[in-house]
This record gives structure tokens, sequence and C-alpha cells, in this order.
């Protein structure tokens, strides 16, 4: 059974491969001889829903990565996760990954609902407040695929 199981996963990864559904890494003769560079040629959304527990921070940690990868990437902020974007949140080490995300030129989107419900009046630099037109726009993308936190 294992072998089996061992089979079909190899055929599985050899398939993506060859059929484009796997990224190879490249090497980028440019730059330094160690830094690989992969084009998934995606687009990421990243929604995180609360500020509270481990999730805003594993959510921004594959935010970054996916960023780091060359892919455009978006964080949405909806329900309590608004209030990671608030400029006059307390310094915390989820609120200075989310101000990294922005400097590493990440896109903030902020539910303007939810900032209003919950009070978020004014947003981290970078950040801005995104309507339906916009969010409802980059969701009809082929090419976009939405993580949630």
């Amino acid at each position: 059974m294992k072998v089996r199981m061992n089979l079909a996963l190899g055929l599985m990864l050899v398939s993506a491969v060859f059929t484009g559904g796997y990224a190879s890494p490249k090497k980028d003769d440019k730059k330094s001889k160690d830094v690989v560079h992969f084009k998934d040629n995606i687009s990421v959304l990243v929604n995180i829903t609360t500020d509270k527990g481990p999730n805003p921070a594993m959510a921004l940690n594959f935010a970054m990565t996916s960023l780091k990868r060359g892919n455009e990437t978006i964080v949405w902020l909806s329900s309590e996760g608004v209030k990671l974007a608030d400029a006059k949140a307390r310094p915390t080490p989820v609120v200075d990954q989310l101000r990294e995300f922005i400097r590493q030129g990440g896109l903030v989107f902020v539910s303007p609902t939810c900032a209003e419900q919950f009070k978020v009046k004014e947003l981290v630099q970078g950040a801005e407040i995104a309507f339906p037109e916009i969010v409802f726009g980059i969701l009809s993308e082929d090419r976009v695929r939405v993580f949630n936190w």
C-alpha cells in the first residue's frame, strides 16, 4: 500500500512539472548564485479575519512568502482583522509584520464596512479601503488564488 501511495505521489509530481502545474526554481545569474527565484504566475489574496491568536501571523508569513516568490500579493483585512491596519494600533509583532509586508511591496486592502464596525478611522500608511468594485474585480481574475485565515 505504501509503495502505491509513493508511486502515485511521484507520478503526480512528475505530471505537475511537465504540465506547468509546478513552478520550477530558477537561479538568477545577476544576483547571488544561492538565490532562487520562482515564477508562479499567479496573484495571491490572503484574507485575514482576526487580530488575535496565531492566525494573523501565519497568514502574514504566507503572504510574505508569496511576495518573495514574485507573486502580486494582497492582504484583505475583514472582520476583526481590520484592527491590524489601524494607525492607532499599539505595536505588536503582528502589526509590525503587516507594516513590513507593506514596506516590501505587498498590497493591503481593508473592508470599509468592517473598518466602520470596529471604529478604525485612520489606516497605517500603505493600507487602503477597498470597496466591492476593487475586491470583486480582483476575485474575478482567473489567476487569483485566495487563502483564508
